[in-house]
């Protein structure tokens, strides 16, 4: 190859380069548009609680437990997200009997991203009835204390799921910390533990949005069992 021609293949190689590095930083651009919003645990600590639980701070980590009587705590978001977002936290159940439940976009039944909360004085009925009512995808992991393995369903009313999926066996262990991964981006709906896929979803009619719901519950019954866990180094991916 003479001078001429191997100086033109180096300017096409060249060009070649850019248009790639070009492309590529558009896509790692568009992918990071989500605004990381990161929450401390006194900042999670003062999210709207709901039932009988109460939670405490140490080190670099949020305690929930409940109290005796309680159908479960709950933790709600100030904030409803809109669109995609992605949750990304540590998680430890504390307890041997510590049910993990992650509420994503939950809001009032309809095209809505509002959402009405029960009464400060509500029972274990109407608790029920405010949960199946609104529209969330339900993200249950953790709950081999209640004879069940980890599901996914998203819930449309009282009567209808748009999807319900299940994994055949239990991904978590009582006493240590788990990388926790959920999210809803476009159609696709996800949970990730210690980087692997545990559901992985495409819903055709995704969820406009709505607010976040940590949930942790116990054993009922003759053995009872309160649920108590911990989390830290939560991060709100969103619109």
């Amino acid at each position: 190859m003479n001078m001429k021609a191997q100086k033109k293949t180096d300017y096409f190689y060249g060009i070649i380069m850019l248009l790639a590095v070009f492309t590529f930083s558009c896509t790692d651009k568009k992918e990071g548009k989500l605004h990381a919003e990161s929450v401390s645990p006194l900042e999670l600590a003062n999210w709207k609680a709901l039932d009988l639980g109460q939670t405490s701070v140490e080190n670099d980590y949020l305690i929930l437990e409940e109290l005796p009587g309680a159908g479960g705590y709950f933790l709600v978001s100030p904030e409803n997200y809109t669109g995609d977002v992605i949750v990304n936290y540590q998680l430890q159940a504390l307890s041997e009997s510590s049910v993990m439940i992650l509420l994503l976009a939950a809001s009032d039944n309809g095209q809505t991203n509002q959402l009405t909360l029960p009464p400060p004085n509500a029972d274990a009925q109407e608790f029920w009835d405010w949960r199946s009512k609104m529209n969330h995808y339900n993200i249950t992991f953790n709950n081999e204390s209640h004879g069940f393995t980890p599901f996914m369903y998203k819930n449309i009313n009282e009567l209808e799921r748009g999807f319900h999926i299940r994994k055949t066996a239990n991904v978590m262990k009582p006493g240590r910390w788990y990388d926790i991964e959920a999210g809803r981006v476009k159609d696709k709906v996800w949970l990730k533990v210690d980087g692997e896929f545990v559901f992985n979803y495409h819903d055709p009619a995704p969820l406009l949005g709505g607010h976040l719901i940590f949930r942790i519950s116990g054993t009922s019954g003759e053995n009872v069992i309160l649920a108590k866990s911990a989390i830290r180094s939560l991060v709100i991916h969103h619109e």
